[in-house]
């Protein structure tokens, strides 16, 4: 398989969701949950976006310590989610910040909603 770059604190998964229309705020929940479900097994989770208009349902989160990262990549990276193949991959934090400044400064960590 091909590296995903060096690991990072930031993680995106591909194909967590198909893009057939537009995603619900229930959907949108719901996938942050199945998400944040597996990230809290390793450790916290300090933002998490679901890009509703991605055509390859990406959800991008960030970890608060690197050893939690990589856990959680080695967990969810050529996962099955929903019958969906995902794929997982470390992107730079500097990167990461640029597209999701709020995530720069978030301390607080985020558990799923029930």
């Amino acid at each position: 398989a091909p590296s995903s770059g060096p690991p990072s604190k930031c993680i995106r998964l591909k194909n967590m969701f198909e893009t057939i229309g537009k995603l619900s705020q229930d959907q949108v929940q719901s996938l942050e949950n199945s998400v944040l479900y597996k990230c809290i097994q390793f450790g916290g989770v300090l933002h998490i976006k679901v890009d509703k208009r991605s055509t390859h349902g990406c959800i991008y989160f960030k970890m608060d310590s690197l050893s939690a990262a990589v856990k959680t990549y080695k967990t969810l990276h050529c996962a099955w989610y929903k019958g969906r193949l995902v794929t997982a991959k470390y992107l730079p934090e500097s990167k990461y910040h640029k597209w999701f400044p709020e995530a720069d400064k978030a301390k607080k960590l985020l558990y799923p909603i029930n």
